[in-house]
């Protein structure tokens, strides 16, 4: 275990440049947002949208994490498969300290976010619609599906990188980066067509848990004349406890087939 919390512990600190690069800059594009929609009289909502961009791409910021810290690892190798871990030690690591980096760069986000829309005119029309616990409410469910679906995304990264050092060992660099490029898009075709059949509807629609009358929207629309309008949405919001455990156990399928290429494709 030392062993594993000493490996994550170099990860973070080799980490730092990839998790301060899209903090500096979200950091000078908050700046530059703020300038611009001071001069025009909305820089709080300028700073509210960035946020919502900065939030929709922290989706895959996992994956981001992961092929720069990967990357690196490319360069030297055979000192990275040294280590006495196994590949899902070795693997954990790099997903644990994007996982921290991620956090942090959340919470960031999320407090210039909140700090913002407390500060600009549309605050007053938001808690006239919507209570301080449907806000809570959105921002639990929403914040666990955003770290689900990062989680998903990265696996797939961490796989196909496996695939293309598998590849590099048998052929050179373009060749290798050409047939990943293909097993990728014909990967990814053949999951879209497995999601429209009917026997992934049977593994995955069943267990429906319903969690009752919530918010699914939320428009601004700010003009120089008119203000800030706000216009939400509401309706019953339900997920299939079916999918939920068929993306887990696909996930899970996808990382045990990622380390078992690095432990018996790669480090032979």
């Amino acid at each position: 275990m030392s062993v594993w919390v000493n490996l994550l512990k170099k990860e973070i600190r080799l980490g730092i440049p990839t998790f301060l690069v899209p903090i500096i800059g979200f950091l000078v594009i908050c700046a530059i947002a703020g300038y611009f929609g001071n001069r025009n009289g909305f820089m709080w909502e300028a700073l509210v949208g960035v946020v919502v961009l900065a939030i929709g791409l922290q989706a895959f910021y996992l994956a981001y994490y992961m092929f720069f810290s990967l990357q690196a690892e490319h360069k030297k190798l055979h000192l990275w498969l040294h280590s006495p871990l196994p590949a899902y030690g070795l693997l954990s690591a790099k997903l644990v300290a994007g996982l921290i980096s991620m956090l942090i760069t959340t919470i960031i986000v999320g407090s210039i976010g909140l700090f913002s829309i407390t500060q600009s005119e549309m605050w007053g029309g938001v808690t006239e619609y919507i209570s301080t616990f449907q806000l809570m409410e959105v921002g639990l469910y929403g914040g666990l599906a955003l770290y689900l679906f990062s989680l998903s995304a990265v696996v797939w990264v961490m796989l196909f990188w496996m695939i293309f050092l598998l590849l590099s060992k048998l052929m050179n660099g373009f060749f290798s980066f050409a047939l990943t490029a293909v097993s990728v898009i014909a990967m990814f075709l053949f999951v879209g067509w497995f999601s429209l059949t009917n026997v992934f509807a049977r593994l995955t629609e069943w267990g429906e848990i319903k969690l009752g009358h919530m918010i699914q929207s939320i428009d601004f629309e700010t003009s120089l004349t008119g203000g800030t309008e706000i216009a939400t949405e509401t309706g019953n919001i339900s997920f299939y406890f079916g999918t939920l455990l068929y993306e887990t156990i696909f996930a899970l399928a996808l990382f045990v087939i990622t380390c078992w290429i690095l432990d018996r494709k790669i480090e032979v």
